[in-house]
């Protein structure tokens, strides 16, 4: 899983755009999906592992979640994660 800052949130939207290019030259695909982490804002990309199958947006961004939701306080977890659908509406996945 890759985030990348989202270009029309960022202090250097020419530098953001260049990195999710970087990134979709390396065969990252970007999953629709979006976070705001601690006053940050970023897409969620993922980038396949050989023999294996891309997970879908959803289940990649429910796995980023679960991680942070184990390294980070439950205050901070409430106060500083957020994940977003492509649609724009909030998803906590029950954490």
């Amino acid at each position: 899983l890759i985030e990348a800052e989202c270009p029309e949130k960022a202090e250097d939207e020419t530098m953001a755009r260049r990195r999710l290019g970087f990134y979709a030259r390396a065969g990252a695909v970007d999953t629709g999906w979006t976070e705001h982490l601690f006053d940050a804002w970023f897409r969620v990309l993922a980038l396949p592992c050989p023999g294996q199958p891309l997970p879908t947006g959803e289940e990649a961004v429910r796995q980023l979640a679960l991680c942070y939701r184990q390294s980070i306080s439950d205050t901070d977890w409430k106060k500083f994660v957020r994940f977003y659908r492509p649609d724009g509406s909030e998803e906590n996945f029950g954490l």
